[in-house]
């Protein structure tokens, strides 16, 4: 019988201001680690864009861009939720578009 592998994905978090408070981080970290935990989803790594505002296309962010850099086909990026991909439609949809472009796809881990 074939070993089947797991399924790869790169955890993006996004604060849009630093209020002196780690939880948020925190939440988004736990969040997407039991997600990726309970539905048998290897983490590769995380990247985060911390002070950026949800405004901020995809692509222009530096998280953003390290996150296009590293997908390949068939991985996953995982957000807490998604508004770490934005705060409009459009820049949701466009930063979806991009992850696509490069072969991955977007999880939201979120209730």
């Amino acid at each position: 019988m074939a070993a089947t592998t797991k399924p790869k994905a790169i955890g993006y978090i996004r604060t849009a201001y630093d209020d002196g408070s780690d939880a948020r981080v925190l939440r988004q970290i736990a969040v997407i680690e039991n997600f990726c935990l309970r539905e048998g989803i290897e983490l590769v790594t995380t990247w985060r864009d911390m002070c950026v505002s949800g405004m901020v296309p995809f692509k222009e962010r530096k998280g953003g861009r390290l996150v296009l850099n590293t997908l390949g086909t068939g991985l996953y990026v995982v957000v807490a939720d998604l508004t770490r991909l934005g705060r409009s439609l459009e820049i949701i949809e466009w930063a979806r578009i991009e992850i696509m472009h490069v072969g991955g796809d977007v999880i939201i881990a979120g209730d």
